[in-house]
């Protein structure tokens, strides 16, 4: 049997551990690519949901949640953001259904599995404490 490497700083930061999935949508007509999130990106992400983010237990604000998740994600073939933070208005107009299904590929990817808010809310809110 093969010894385990033990980790060291520079092994870690050199990982390429950041996966992507592309997706087929047919209704768009194309195949999307969804990036997963570094740390940061999931926490700003998080922090941006929040009702009151100086008090993280308020909860969360459900309006436009799987937009304002998938303009972070959807990205080209070099992982370049689509869609910016200002175009959440316009990809919420979308299908339900897609940006559902985008969601639960882009959460198993960034590691947010629950798909209700307030259950995140609930994860948000013990990693900002």
């Amino acid at each position: 049997m093969a010894a385990k490497k033990q980790g060291t700083r520079d092994l870690i930061l050199a990982a390429d551990d950041l996966r992507h999935e592309d997706v087929h949508v047919p209704e768009w007509g194309c195949t999307v690519r969804l990036k997963a999130m570094t740390g940061e990106e999931r926490d700003s992400f998080e922090s941006s949901i929040l009702r009151d983010r100086s008090h993280p237990s308020s909860g969360v604000d459900p309006r436009n949640f799987h937009a304002k998740f998938l303009v972070r994600i959807l990205c080209d073939a070099d992982g370049k953001r689509l869609f910016s933070d200002d175009d959440v208005e316009l990809l919420s107009g979308k299908s339900a259904s897609v940006l559902d299904r985008l969601y639960d590929v882009g959460a198993s990817l960034a590691g947010l599995l629950p798909r209700d808010p307030e259950r995140l809310a609930a994860v948000s809110y013990t990693h900002l404490r």
